[in-house]
């Protein structure tokens, strides 16, 4: 679909020569459809198929320069019927030469055919764009639908009724709001880990893409079924090297409600919406299989990609279309532009800035126009980040290094267009005024000077993990069963069983050498009483004395292992679980109750192995915290810096502490509190562990003892190191560094 550009009125002064414009004549086979209620008018081009809007001035301008006359007689009758504006010749002449490049309008003379219907050549920077750009969407016509869709009329009809979709949009609110209440319930995550995907899977959700995007373009045929509105064509699209089907439903302009325009932009965004509900219900209802990995890249599909591509108005699908309807500014993109640009212009020139080409109010189609200009950036920086971190592992940086090229020469391209725009509308026009554009260059300067000299407090940041300060921890003595825990809940008393094992080997052990023990003694009875009538026996007693005394000695010793079997405390405190999961003694087959905390209730009367960590007993609460910190920021920490912290369940509230330690070795596995974490992005290695991406390292923080609040254990916390100022030129140097450092 295309458009014509608006005009930008001048108010230069109308030459004294005159100029005839040669008999002009609009083509008697353009289509003209008046907009009510909107002063506009939409012209289409039957051979083209493509639409142009018109506002009430261009459409006036459009027939007086078809009658053919002086130029001052048209631009004199242009401002009897529209006195609150200005034109000149030059707006005329641009005027014409848009209506000929669009094929709208046939000289009758060939010298004003060459004068204003120029072959359009590229630029030099429009030419090497061309050959840099990667073809990531390429369109392939295949055949008219009008008669299929003659056939869905019926489809069409109940989908797009009212009812059907006051009730598929409750339907998905309500899918949405199970889909959320069960992950969280079970604080399990919907994205998958993209790092561990497989070929089957990575095909498994390309497939599901071009599926929802197919009949997301289904869904713009029916709609243009249903209001009678004819769809030229339907084809295939690669976007992203991804097949999938598309429709023109350019005809869409023929209508003159906005609102049943509105509703075809938007028809492909409800059919993703109704896929999204069917995927939440086939989700809800699976589990762990392929059907279930199908819904669920069904919903993302559906869900990210609609929120962030079709329904976003700053780029040009679905949302945008929906929001120029609806606004009612038509080319709403280039009204925006030309907005900025007056205002740009009038802040230069001191002259007031030109709206009455535009469709609504100047400040807020400015204000879009640099939303649109700002969110772009960030896309086209994400993008590179992407492809960067992507591809440079698998020996592909060249192509991020083009995409990057090519960005780089547009912006070239578009500081040259603002260059030469500048000069022709303010320095040709003489309207510059030299004061004001100190004032600009000043600022700039200001700014740059800013930018590159002045520091800015800056800052570190990490999620951290509560832990405390004083707690004794607590192991298995021996390779014995357990049989009790104190409770948790509560503050224990000093001398309180916390742990209970049994070892029934040791008890039995303990049983024999006594038993040992008492025939000892009895044989030495029997030796003393036979050495006072038989001298031979007198030998024998010191090496029966020397077997009771170490047989008593084993006794000692087993029965200060089976004490030990009851740990207690020794002063008063609580008992907190360990945070892994127990592993099992070579000698006893795998128990599933080992998956529990080693503490839990269901891990009574499992056998745990010596020296294991079973709980930590804390006697006063004083709680620190443990920063996990990524490598590249570590190296800016130190011993004694102070630290700002921040609980997640007390978000009005910030403690001040200082670092105590740093760790000298990298962590060895990810923090079961932060599994899952948004910060902390992290992987399974080899071994089976969850990993960081990237080296991280604890920090441990301990808070002033007059200020701590009690916090449980494993609860998060963020914190925020403030380190030396920098410039911000240096933290944008700093983080492009960091992001796109090469990988080897």
């Amino acid at each position: 679909m295309s458009a014509s550009n608006s005009n930008r009125l001048s108010s230069d002064r109308l030459p004294s020569e005159q100029f005839e414009f040669e008999r002009l004549q609009l083509r008697p086979d353009i289509e003209w459809i008046a907009q009510p209620n909107q002063s506009k008018w939409v012209a289409r081009d039957p051979l083209s198929g493509a639409y142009f809007y018109f506002s009430e001035i261009e459409y006036a301008a459009a027939k007086l320069l078809c009658s053919g006359g002086l130029v001052d007689s048209v631009i004199k009758q242009l401002r009897l019927q529209f006195p609150n504006d200005h034109f000149t010749l030059a707006w005329l002449r641009s005027f014409a030469s848009r209506l000929t490049a669009a094929h709208l309008l046939s000289p009758s003379s060939p010298q004003v055919s060459q004068s204003l219907a120029k072959p359009k050549r590229h630029s030099t920077f429009q030419r090497v764009l061309k050959i840099l750009a990667i073809p990531l969407i390429v369109r392939v016509p295949l055949f008219n639908p009008a008669r299929l869709l003659d056939k869905f009329q019926w489809l069409a009809k109940i989908l797009f009724h009212p009812l059907t979709c006051i009730a598929m949009v409750a339907t998905s609110m309500i899918t949405a709001a199970l889909v959320l209440g069960n992950v969280l319930e079970s604080g399990a995550s919907l994205l998958p880990n993209f790092s561990t995907m497989q070929g089957d899977r990575w095909l498994l959700l390309l497939l599901c893409y071009a599926v929802v995007k197919s009949l997301h373009e289904l869904g713009h045929s029916l709609a243009c079924a249903r209001f009678r509105v004819d769809c030229q064509e339907i084809g295939l699209l690669f976007l992203f090297f991804t097949p999938c089907f598309y429709c023109d439903t350019t005809d869409s302009w023929k209508l003159r409600s906005k609102w049943q325009r509105a509703a075809i932009a938007a028809a492909g965004i409800y059919v993703e919406l109704i896929l999204a509900s069917m995927a939440a219900v086939v989700w809800l209802s699976t589990r762990e299989g392929t059907l279930h990995t199908i819904a669920t890249s069904t919903m993302i599909v559906c869900s990210v990609g609609t929120l962030l591509i079709n329904a976003n108005p700053f780029l040009r699908y679905d949302g945008y279309y929906i929001l120029s309807d609806v606004w009612g500014v038509p080319n709403l993109a280039e009204q925006s532009r030309d907005a900025l640009w007056s205002l740009f212009v009038s802040s230069l020139s001191g002259r007031p800035a030109a709206s009455s080409h535009l469709d609504a109010n100047i400040w807020l189609l400015a204000s879009f126009a640099v939303a649109s200009a700002c969110y772009r950036v960030f896309l086209s920086c994400t993008i590179l980040w992407i492809a960067w971190t992507s591809l440079v592992p698998y020996g592909l940086g060249f192509i991020a290094v083009n995409i990057l090229l090519v960005y780089l020469i547009g912006l070239v391209a578009m500081f040259a267009r603002i260059t030469k725009s500048t000069y022709r509308d303010l320095m040709l026009n003489g309207t510059l005024r030299f004061a004001r554009v100190v004032v600009y260059c000043t600022a700039i300067i200001v700014l740059i000077a800013f930018l590159l000299e002045v520091p800015v407090s800056t800052f570190v940041a990490a999620r951290a993990v509560t832990d405390f300060a004083d707690k004794v921890p607590l192991f298995a003595p021996a390779q014995a069963e357990l049989t009790s825990v104190a409770n948790r809940s509560i503050d224990l008393a000093a001398n309180t069983p916390l742990l209970k094992f049994n070892a029934p080997e040791k008890l039995i052990a303990l049983g024999a050498v006594r038993g040992e023990i008492a025939v000892a003694r009895q044989k030495l009875k029997q030796l003393e009483a036979r050495s006072a009538i038989d001298e031979a026996v007198t030998f024998e007693i010191p090496t029966t004395r020397e077997v009771i005394s170490d047989l008593e000695a084993k006794e000692s010793l087993l029965r200060e292992e089976l004490n030990a079997l009851i740990v207690t405390s020794a002063k008063s405190g609580r008992l907190i679980a360990a945070d892994h999961k127990l592993t099992s003694p070579l000698a006893f087959p795998q128990d599933v109750r080992l998956d529990l905390n080693p503490i839990a209730e269901g891990n009574i009367g499992c056998t745990i192995e010596r020296g294991s960590l079973i709980a930590w007993f804390v006697p006063q609460q004083t709680p620190i915290l443990t920063a996990i910190v990524a490598q590249e920021d570590v190296k800016l920490l130190s011993i004694g810096m102070e630290a700002s912290c921040r609980w997640d369940s007390d978000l009005s509230t910030i403690q001040v502490g200082k670092i105590v330690r740093i760790s000298p070795e990298p962590i060895r596995n990810t923090p079961t509190e932060l599994h899952g974490d948004t910060y902390l992005i992290s992987q399974r290695s080899a071994s089976g562990r969850l990993l960081p991406e990237s080296p991280h390292y604890e920090v441990t923080i301990a808070l002033p003892e007059d200020e701590v609040t009690a916090h449980l254990k494993g609860s998060l916390a963020s914190v925020r190191f403030r380190i030396a100022s920098r410039t911000l030129f240096e933290s944008a140097v700093r983080y492009i560094r960091l992001s796109f450092k090469p990988t080897y």
